[in-house]
C-alpha cells in the first residue's frame, strides 16, 4: 500500500457551480481514491433540503485548470510520511475546461445535502489517477440559494 493523504476541502458558501476538487498526480506517482466526504451547515431544515449533482471527470492532454479556489497542501495521513507529490486545487469558481485534450465523464452522483455525502470506495472500484492525469469532481447543479458546503477527499500515492 502507498502513503495516503487527505486533501481538505474547506467549508465555503457557494451559490454557483464549482468544482469541488482537481487534483493533479505526479508523474511517475500514481494515485487513488479511497474516500469522498462532502457536507454542508448550513441547509439542514427541511424547507433548505436540495439535492445537487455531481460528476467525477478524468481530464488529460492540454485542458485549462480551474481558478478561483485555493490550492491546499495534502495531509499526510502517517505523520512521517515525505511530502505528496500531488497538486491539489478545491472550491475552484471557475472549473476546468478542455484545451486539445480530453475530459470523460467517469461517474454521476446525486447528494441530497441534508445529509453528508461520503463515497468509501472498494479496492476494485477505486477512481485511479495516473501521473500526469486530473480527476475533478464537479458540481452540475447551481444550488438554490447560498449554501456552505466543505469536506475533504483521501488520496493514496502509490
Amino acid at each position: 500500500m502507498g502513503r495516503l493523504y487527505q486533501v481538505p476541502i474547506p467549508f465555503v458558501a457557494q451559490t454557483a457551480q464549482i468544482d469541488f476538487f482537481e487534483l493533479t498526480a505526479a508523474a511517475e506517482k500514481p494515485c487513488c481514491i479511497h474516500e469522498i466526504y462532502l457536507a454542508n451547515s448550513t441547509d439542514v431544515g427541511d424547507a433548505q433540503e436540495e439535492m445537487l449533482t455531481l460528476k467525477l471527470k478524468r481530464a488529460f492532454g492540454t485542458v485549462t485548470s480551474g481558478s478561483g479556489g485555493t490550492a491546499p497542501t495534502p495531509v499526510p495521513q502517517e505523520p512521517d510520511d515525505a511530502a505528496s507529490g500531488l497538486a491539489a486545487e478545491v472550491n475552484n469558481t471557475t472549473k476546468l475546461v478542455v484545451g486539445t485534450g480530453t475530459i470523460t465523464d467517469e461517474r454521476l452522483f446525486a447528494w441530497n445535502v441534508r445529509t453528508p455525502l461520503q463515497l468509501i470506495f472498494t479496492p476494485e472500484t477505486r477512481p485511479r489517477i495516473k501521473g500526469g492525469e486530473k480527476k475533478v469532481l464537479e458540481l452540475t447543479t447551481t444550488p438554490a440559494d447560498s449554501i456552505t458546503m466543505g469536506g475533504y477527499v483521501l488520496i493514496e500515492e502509490m
